[in-house]
C-alpha cells in the first residue's frame, strides 16, 4: 500500500513540476475571471463557476504539459541528475505518456463544450496551444516528421512561448467574457511576462542541456545577458500595464502594480545593474525579490480590477 501510494504521489509530482504550476496557474486565471467580471454584486456562488472552470482547465492542461516534457526528457533529466519516478524506473514511460494524453484530451473535449455553447472561439486558440505544446517536447511524432522539436534550439522556444502565452491566455479569457481589447492587451502583457521567465528557466540546467547537445538559451546566452534581458521584460511587463490602465482599458486599481515595480526596481534591477548583471550563489534575496514582486504584481493586478 505504501509502495502504492508513493508510486501515485511520485506521478502527481509530475504533474506539478515545475512548481510554479500549482500556484501560478490558479493565480492567472483568478486574475483573468476579475478582469472580466469586476465586482460582482450582489455576490452568488453561480457567478464563480465558469472561475471553477478556468483553473480546472488551467492546471489540467498544464499537467498534460508536464507530463508529456518530462516522459519526453527521460535523458536530459537524467543527465540534469534529476530523480522521479522516470528516472529513477519506477514508472514505465508509456503510462505517463497515456496519462498525458488523457489529460490533454480531457481539456480539449471540454473546451471544445465550452466553446460551443458559449458560442466562441475558445477551442481554436486552445488547439492552437496544444499543437505548440506538445511539439516542443515531443520526440515521438513531430521530431521525426520536422526532424526537431521546439525546446532543443532557443528560437523554436521563444516561438513556442510567443505563440503559446497569447493563445493559452486567450483560451482561458474567453471563459469568462467575449473577445475585446482587454484579453488583446493581457495577451502582450503575458507574452512579456512568459518570455522574461523563459529567458531565466534553464540557468540551473546549463550543464546538463550542454552534455545533452541541446542549444536553449542557458546553453548559449551568458547568464548575465539573460538575466538583463529577462530583467527588461519585466518592466515591460510592468509598464504595459500602467499604459493600458491609463488608457482606461483596465481598471484604475491596476495602478496597484506600481509598488511591486518599485520594489522590483530597488531590490533587484539596481542591485544587478551595480554589478554588471552577474549572477552569483549570494544574489538569493535579490532573486527571491525577483519572483516575490512579480507574483505580487499578479495578485494586485487582480485585485485592482475586482475593487
Amino acid at each position: 500500500m505504501e509502495k502504492h501510494s508513493a508510486l501515485v504521489a511520485g506521478i502527481m509530482q509530475l504533474c506539478i513540476t515545475p512548481s510554479a504550476t500549482l500556484y501560478f496557474y490558479p493565480l492567472f486565471s483568478i486574475v483573468l475571471f476579475f478582469i472580466a467580471n469586476g465586482f460582482l454584486y450582489p455576490l452568488d456562488v453561480s457567478h464563480f463557476y465558469p472561475l471553477i472552470l478556468g483553473i480546472g482547465i488551467a492546471l489540467f492542461s498544464i499537467f498534460g504539459t508536464n507530463m508529456w516534457n518530462h516522459s519526453n526528457d527521460i535523458r536530459e533529466d537524467m543527465a540534469h541528475g534529476k530523480n522521479n519516478v522516470l528516472t529513477q524506473g519506477l514508472v514505465k514511460r508509456r503510462t505517463i505518456m497515456i496519462l498525458a494524453i488523457i489529460f490533454y484530451m480531457i481539456s480539449l473535449v471540454t473546451i471544445y463544450i465550452l466553446s460551443e455553447m458559449l458560442n466562441r472561439p475558445i477551442f481554436p486558440f486552445f488547439l492552437i496551444w496544444c499543437v505548440v505544446t506538445w511539439w516542443y517536447s515531443d520526440n515521438f511524432i513531430f521530431k521525426k516528421i520536422f526532424g526537431f522539436r521546439l525546446k532543443d534550439h532557443y528560437v523554436g522556444e521563444l516561438v513556442t512561448y510567443i505563440i503559446a502565452c497569447p493563445t493559452f491566455t486567450f483560451s482561458i479569457w474567453l471563459i469568462y467574457t467575449d473577445m475585446d481589447v482587454r484579453g488583446l492587451a493581457l495577451a502582450l502583457i503575458f507574452v512579456f511576462y512568459g518570455i522574461s521567465g523563459l529567458l531565466l528557466k534553464d540557468l540551473k540546467d546549463i550543464s546538463g542541456d550542454r552534455a545533452a547537445g541541446l542549444k536553449t538559451f542557458g546553453v548559449v546566452f551568458l547568464p548575465s545577458q539573460l538575466l538583463f534581458l529577462s530583467s527588461i521584460l519585466l518592466i515591460l511587463y510592468y509598464l504595459s500595464i500602467i499604459t493600458f490602465t491609463v488608457l482606461e482599458i483596465f481598471n484604475i486599481g491596476s495602478l496597484l502594480v506600481v509598488i511591486p515595480l518599485v520594489l522590483f526596481i530597488s531590490g533587484t534591477f539596481t542591485h544587478f545593474h551595480r554589478k554588471g548583471w552577474e549572477l552569483e550563489k549570494n544574489d538569493y534575496k535579490p532573486v527571491q525579490n525577483m519572483m516575490l514582486t512579480t507574483y505580487a504584481s499578479l495578485f494586485l493586478f487582480g485585485i485592482g480590477n475586482f475593487i
